[in-house]
């Protein structure tokens, strides 16, 4: 590593990738958890249906945005060589 690290010319592009590669594999856990929550919460009859649905179903589409986007970023990427 120590060999390594000087060569790298943007270090900060590196560690930016990093942490999005991090958040993107953290996505899919995360976004099963809510799901399930969700769909726990509805099938054992909540009375409070609304706000369950804004508190388990609301982070929902952000992460799943996120979650295109960086595919679809690596995909691009991979294509331009």
């Amino acid at each position: 590593m120590r060999s390594v690290y000087p060569t790298i010319p943007h270090k900060l592009l590196v560690l930016i990738g990093l942490v999005v590669c991090c958040l993107s594999g953290a996505m899919t856990p995360i976004f099963s958890f809510f799901l399930s929550r969700l769909l726990f919460e509805v099938a054992i009859g909540a009375r409070d249906y609304p706000p369950l649905t804004i508190r388990w179903n609301s982070p929902q589409p952000s992460m799943a945005s996120f979650s295109a986007q960086s595919t679809s970023s690596w995909s691009l990427a991979a294509w331009r060589g």
